[in-house]
């Protein structure tokens, strides 16, 4: 009954953190992901784009969390 609960959960969180991290948009280009262009070493996260980045970090600890459970529980 726990190990369902749990892998609903985790499955749900996935797909949520899978979600967040496709919003999270920085327009970052090619030559950019391989250190062409320094444009993002000032930058900083505001309003809504804030609040997406922390709350990508605590779906990513529930599911680390939640990882972890499963171990534990038979």
């Amino acid at each position: 009954m726990i190990k369902s609960i749990l892998q609903v959960i985790l499955v749900c969180d996935a797909i949520l953190m899978v979600t967040l991290i496709l919003l999270q948009n920085r327009g970052v280009a090619l030559s950019q992901t391989f250190g062409g262009g320094d444009s993002s070493v000032n930058y900083q996260r505001r309003g809504s784009e804030k609040v997406l980045f922390y709350f990508t970090i605590m779906t990513a600890l529930v599911f680390v969390s939640t990882s972890f459970a499963m171990l534990f529980v038979n």
